[in-house]
């Protein structure tokens, strides 16, 4: 249940909250746009075949990303609660766990 409440406040975060944020920042447009010029110099002398093969490349490699950005959220979001959990004057025995390697039984 910890785990699925984790991952429903963190989607959102995650594509809503941050592309926003994302697409104000200069240096993420700077390379988005450097990626884009690179790409069609690469893909501009590439017969159709190949050419899917590094589009196939590009997505594979950005569904990685994805799964690293996720990963790496979420593991700062329960690393903030375990700290704001130790704050607490029970200490961190007295509040819920999220991170499975911690988990209570």
């Amino acid at each position: 249940m910890e785990e699925n409440f984790l991952e429903m406040i963190t989607q959102d975060a995650l594509t809503e909250r941050i592309g926003k944020q994302l697409e104000k920042n200069p240096q993420y447009n700077a390379a988005i746009a450097e990626e884009a010029r690179i790409y069609e110099l690469l893909s501009s002398g590439l017969n159709e075949e190949q050419k899917n093969m590094l589009k196939e490349y590009f997505e594979v490699s950005c569904s990685r990303e994805s799964i690293i950005e996720n990963f790496v959220y979420k593991q700062g979001m329960k690393d903030l609660f375990s700290f704001l959990r130790s704050l607490s004057p029970e200490g961190e025995s007295q509040l819920p766990r999220i991170s499975g390697e911690h988990a209570t039984k």
